[in-house]
């Protein structure tokens, strides 16, 4: 299982989610198998696979004795599909993703977003499953019960958006604390966000950019279908007044067909202009160009939905597709 970056990455996690959960955890040999963990006599196997295809994990555990706990993170996509799986795996301990991701999510946000920087497909519309009596049982002595566990909302990031002035003077500050913004809200479904980087003679390209994870949904799989989008850029704009067109223009030039990036998200304090808002639609109609603006109360908003949403709610992204959607709709006005 470790010939795969993504497999040591997913197995490292695994092994701190053990330790936040369990007081002692072994690496041991049993029958002559060398389990990837063990927790007071009782083996784990961690499993591995880059697409997370839950039909392939059948046969990477056969073979295995029915005592060993399997960890993966291969993944039912709804309640028939979990419905299936649990009656052909009866015989076996198994804990997937979507336990996975119910755990993570009410322990903290640490472990959440290392869970999601282990997987290169998106976790945005994947359900969560609290039936995990195998991982509460497991062992004797619990460093923290699972059924105690605060929610993730209770362990947010505090933003200071409130507390930046607009103006050149907080332009670094106000990057960071969208950098910040951008990993909290969509970290199920954008790996590798990279913070700015530079054109020669020192003229900056753009803010942040971040790669769209396979199998996205909602926001992302608009922009990923439609606008053949891979990658997906970040500007932040501390601005004392509305951003004006040139913003658009400007920012045009870093939007590449070939490059599969054609969609830019513009943090701003004050919103667009007129004109901004002219230039934005023209982007959109001649070239194909998606811009998003979102604004202070946008921020606030998608922060609210975040800390409010769960496995079947309204999320960040589905925010961003409502703005896209009304976009489009409004086009030919």
């Amino acid at each position: 299982m470790k010939e795969t970056y993504g497999g040591a990455k997913f197995e490292e996690f695994i092994g701190r989610l053990l330790k936040h959960c369990f007081k002692e955890i072994n690496a041991e040999r049993f029958n002559g198998h060398s389990y990837d963990f063990e927790i007071n006599g009782e083996p784990i196997e961690v499993k591995y696979l880059g697409d997370g295809n839950l039909s392939r994990l059948p046969q990477m555990i056969k073979g295995l004795d029915s005592s060993v706990l399997v960890v993966s993170n291969c993944y039912y996509k709804d309640t028939e599909d979990l419905q299936r799986n649990k009656e052909r795996w009866s015989d076996k301990k198994v804990i997937l993703l979507n336990h996975l991701l119910h755990i993570a999510e009410r322990a903290s946000e640490e472990l959440i977003k290392e869970l999601n920087s282990c997987l290169d497909f998106s976790t945005e519309g994947i359900i969560r499953d609290s039936d995990i009596n195998d991982f509460r049982n497991l062992g004797k002595q619990s460093n923290e019960p699972l059924s105690s566990t605060k929610r993730r909302g209770d362990s947010s990031p505090k933003f200071s958006f409130d507390m930046i002035e607009p103006g050149k003077m907080e332009w670094r500050k106000y990057e960071e604390e969208c950098k910040k913004l951008v990993e909290f809200l969509f970290d199920g479904s954008l790996k590798d966000v990279k913070e700015q980087e530079w054109m020669y003679e020192g003229m900056k390209r753009y803010d942040l950019v971040a790669k769209i994870k396979d199998n996205p949904s909602s926001f992302w799989k608009l922009i990923y279908d439609r606008f053949k989008t891979n990658f997906i850029v970040f500007e932040a704009k501390n601005w004392t007044e509305k951003i004006d067109q040139n913003v658009i223009y400007l920012s045009e030039k870093y939007l590449f067909d070939k490059a599969l990036r054609n969609v830019m998200i513009i943090f701003t304090r004050k919103g667009a202009d007129d004109n901004a808002v002219k230039a934005q639609k023209g982007a959109l109609r001649g070239d194909g160009k998606l811009f998003i603006i979102l604004n202070d109360d946008d921020v606030k908003k998608l922060i609210k939905t975040k800390e409010n949403n769960n496995s079947h709610g309204y999320t960040p992204s589905d925010y961003l597709l409502d703005k896209a959607n009304e976009l489009l709709m409004d086009l030919d006005r």
